[in-house]
């Protein structure tokens, strides 16, 4: 019985991940509004895309300069 189960999850990971993430997100907009989700979403991924800078070498600081950044004409 649970080699049938890890079979079926290792063939089918994506899917299961899918179906996972499908229903955390319907909890998610069910507790908290669609909104509220929406901006958890973006923050976290905000959040991942910062972290994968710091990953890579990059300053934060260096991300915080360029993003507010302003030309003078």
């Amino acid at each position: 019985m649970k080699d049938n189960i890890r079979g079926f999850l290792k063939t089918n990971q994506g899917k299961v991940a899918g179906g996972v993430f499908g229903l955390l997100v319907a909890v998610l907009i069910m507790t908290i509004n669609f909104w509220r989700t929406l901006l958890l979403f973006l923050l976290i991924g905000l959040g991942i895309y910062l972290g994968s800078r710091i990953d890579r070498g990059k300053n934060f600081n260096e991300f915080i300069d360029r993003l507010f950044q302003f030309k003078s004409k």
